[in-house]
This record gives structure tokens, sequence and C-alpha cells, in this order.
């Protein structure tokens, strides 16, 4: 799945036996110190600063010797950021045409957009890509 950066993941694993065996779980290869795996499949944590796609290698077993590996990849995404904010965008008079730059960025360079989660904008304004342009 893919995830941001601070996102908490609990993820219950499901391998099933032919003969309905108890299944247990470890990981084949050191997962990241901010991932757990419990021996009943829980892979759990709290996603940290490291972006990019992170493989990890569950082995599903049972007591009597039977295995399968499993690999998964977990693609983590850094949201963006303010750059800085200065409230005041004007002054303005009626009918100025505006373009005002919204200084966001990306960590990873994704391309970034944003939108009004409160409140709205005058009829006349409107946003594009990481601009508020109208008159």
């Amino acid at each position: 799945g893919t995830y941001e950066v601070g996102d908490v993941i609990n993820i219950q694993l499901e391998a099933y036996s032919e003969y309905d065996r108890e299944i247990f779980y470890k990981p084949t290869v050191s997962l990241p110190a901010w991932l757990t795996l419990t021996e009943s499949g829980l892979l759990s944590g709290t996603l940290a600063s490291n972006t990019g796609i992170q493989n990890i290698v569950i082995k599903s077993y049972d007591l009597f010797g039977g295995s399968t590996d499993k690999e998964f990849q977990l693609t983590i995404d850094s949201p963006p950021y303010w750059i800085s904010i200065n409230n005041n965008f004007g002054p303005y008079m009626d009918n100025d045409t505006i373009a005002v730059d919204i200084p966001v960025a990306d960590y990873d360079n994704d391309i970034v957009d944003i939108s009004v989660i409160a409140g709205s904008l005058p009829e006349t304004i409107s946003i594009v890509g990481t601009q508020l342009v109208g008159n």
C-alpha cells in the first residue's frame, strides 16, 4: 500500500494451511526500526521520515516444517509542506487581475495542488495548481 510519513499502520497478515494448522510469521530480512511483526502476523508501526519503497519479506510457517515467503512493498510518501506563508496578498483594487503564488513544496518532488478546506474564496478568485488567480 501507499502511506504518508507519520501514518500509523496495523496490517494483519493472513496465510492459510491446507491442514488447518496454526500459522506463525517472522521477517526474513531486518525490518525498519519503526516497524514490528508479531508471531501472529500483526505488522504495525508509525511510518518514519524515510520515503520511497520499503521491501519486506515475511515467512509464514507452521510447527510441522511447512513454510512460504511473501514479499510486500510499502510505499512511503512525504506530504507537502508550506515553505512560508504571508497572509497579506494585497492591496488589490476592484477589477485588478491577481496571480499569487502559494509557497508550497514536496520533499520527494511530487506535483502539489492546493485547495480550500474551510471557508470559501470570492467567486472571482480560483486556485490553479499552487496559485490564486482572478480579479
